[in-house]
């Protein structure tokens, strides 16, 4: 059975934060036309509050970096 490196793990939040950020910049440019852009802000902004600055923040921080400074 194969695993998922930790560090993967983290890489593949990285790109799907960014995502979320792209969804973001159209949703913003959309926002004076568009009621529903709001709505996927604020869900983005949601994302952003408590995986992004929650959970895989924390994650860096308790795990990464400590490895990589003892690295």
């Amino acid at each position: 059975m194969s695993r998922i490196h930790p560090v993967q793990v983290l890489l593949d939040e990285h790109e799907l934060i960014e995502k979320v950020l792209d969804v973001m910049g159209g949703a913003l440019l959309r926002l004076e036309r568009d009621p529903a852009a709001w709505t996927l802000l604020t869900k983005a902004l949601d994302f952003l509050e408590h995986f992004a600055d929650g959970c895989h923040h924390e994650r860096e921080e308790e795990v990464l970096f400590p490895l990589l400074r003892r690295k």
